[in-house]
């Protein structure tokens, strides 16, 4: 029986003994038993020993009651939450501060005193600490704000102006490149890294989108009819309709599901419409490869910085590299020795991570899929994707390589600690917490010390174990 509860009874015996006229004090102050509150009753002799046996209760149950108060203080687990900047300080003062339970003998002046300056003494400490705190995250602001101001003037006064091949692979450039672009520069460095070797005009892509808009029309009119199959379309329509271009409606679908969290790309959302003329556009571009999911990513991340033509004219120009046409032209052979290679890095990086990953189950081909696809935008935010990409438009298809290696290099204590293959392809699809730290990724990328050469011996290892030539 709980302090509370023996007390409310204390309470209820006390009322009945003096309505009663009781004579005697019960054996039990906390029992609710009706016999003997029937005994009770019967001892009661006189109104002094009612008086008496009243006080007595009153007395017990003002002990009881303060005992309550005291157990659940005690038994509290977490302090209230305060919106006061001192809110453990706040709480510990209080129980400095407490005052004794009743009954008990009162603290001395000296006490009272010394128990004061503690609680002074540890309101100064957390004001200090604070405010040390909030210094301290003024000056990393201030200095990193000085840091993107610095290196904002460096590449407008210094670096754009002399733009070479020589010079941007100067080390001081290749430095400050590897820090991140400031976003005043990004556009324009993003275009000379991924020049229009495509010939791409904006009348061109004006062209592509109409076609797209048109394909649309007609996709939208003859499935917005009741067919039973193909022989009841129009063949000049059927026709509009054959190759890759079909995939224009799985746009609409896919859209909705890039970047959810920003919901800027979302029907009626500001981004919407250019990231869907741009894809739709691409589509007609490139029937030969049409649409494919995970696409949207990467028109997403360019449509955010650059304007709708220069974003289009780097899609088109970007998905015309090596590795991106393998993928997106879903050349089994090619993505094969592509994996095979990765598992032969990761065998000879990081052999133990290699070994625990076979064992789960878990292929290069499950985590390395979405990454070149979407070119590391899916399992990170934005901000993290953008310094990755900086990169990545300077050292080209390495930069996959080795962003990746150093992935598995940043997550390897998850790795090691889970044991269950849903947890680790929850852990690879979206980097949370510190692993979505651009500073801690950086951190771990800049451990791996890959070249082109390794790579190449790699795939060539890889290409013979296939037993045949993929190139």
């Amino acid at each position: 029986m709980s302090a509370l509860e023996s007390s409310n009874e204390i309470f209820a015996e006390g009322d009945q003994l003096s309505n009663s006229n009781f004579q005697n004090e019960s054996s039990s102050l906390v029992t609710t038993d009706t016999s003997s509150h029937s005994s009770l009753g019967a001892s009661i002799s006189t109104c002094d020993d009612v008086t008496s046996t009243t006080r007595k209760l009153s007395i017990r149950s003002e002990e009881l009651s303060s005992s309550t108060d005291n157990i659940k203080l005690a038994s509290k687990s977490k302090p209230k939450r305060s919106i006061s900047l001192f809110t453990n300080s706040d709480t510990q003062g209080q129980l400095i501060l407490h005052q004794r339970p009743k009954g008990t003998p009162e603290r001395s002046q000296k006490e009272q005193k010394k128990r004061l300056r503690e609680y002074e003494k540890m309101v100064e400490g957390s004001r200090k600490r604070d405010l040390e705190r909030t210094v301290s995250m003024r000056e990393k602001q201030d200095h990193r704000e000085q840091e993107q101001e610095d290196l904002q003037k460096l590449w407008l006064e210094q670096i754009l102006p002399q733009w070479s091949d020589k010079f941007i692979h100067s080390k001081r450039v290749q430095e400050a490149w590897w820090r991140g672009l400031p976003p005043k520069v990004r556009a324009e460095v993003w275009k000379l890294c991924v020049p229009n070797e495509l010939n791409v005009t904006e009348d061109l892509y004006g062209i592509f989108l109409d076609h797209a808009k048109k394909k649309l029309q007609i996709h939208d009119s003859v499935f917005s009819q009741k067919v039973e199959s193909e022989t009841d379309v129009p063949l000049h329509l059927l026709q509009t309709l054959k190759g890759r271009e079909d995939t224009l409606e799985s746009i609409r679908f896919d859209i909705a599901r890039t970047f959810p969290t920003l919901a800027i790309f979302n029907e009626g959302g500001p981004f919407y419409e250019p990231l869907h003329n741009l894809l739709g556009a691409y589509t007609c571009f490139r029937p030969d490869i049409g649409y494919v999911q995970g696409m949207s990513y990467l028109a997403a991340l360019l449509i955010l910085n650059l304007d709708e033509y220069d974003a289009f004219v780097c899609l088109a120009n970007l998905l015309n590299k090596p590795i991106l046409q393998t993928f997106y032209r879903v050349d089994d052979r090619r993505m094969n020795l592509f994996f095979l290679g990765f598992d032969k890095l990761l065998h000879s990086f990081f052999p133990k991570i290699a070994e625990k990953l076979n064992y789960v189950g878990i292929t290069s081909n499950f985590y390395m899929l979405d990454w070149v696809f979407t070119l590391f935008s899916k399992p990170f935010d934005i901000e993290v994707v953008c310094r990755l990409w900086d990169v990545f438009f300077r050292d080209g298809e390495l930069f996959i390589y080795r962003t990746a290696l150093g992935i598995l290099r940043m997550v390897q204590n998850e790795i090691f600690t889970l044991n269950e293959f849903v947890d680790l392809a929850q852990l690879f699809s979206k980097m949370t917490g510190k692993y979505n730290n651009h500073e801690f990724l950086f951190e771990n990328i800049s451990k791996i010390n890959i070249t082109m050469k390794q790579v190449d011996q790699a795939m060539r290892s890889a290409e013979l174990e296939l037993g045949k030539t993929v190139f």
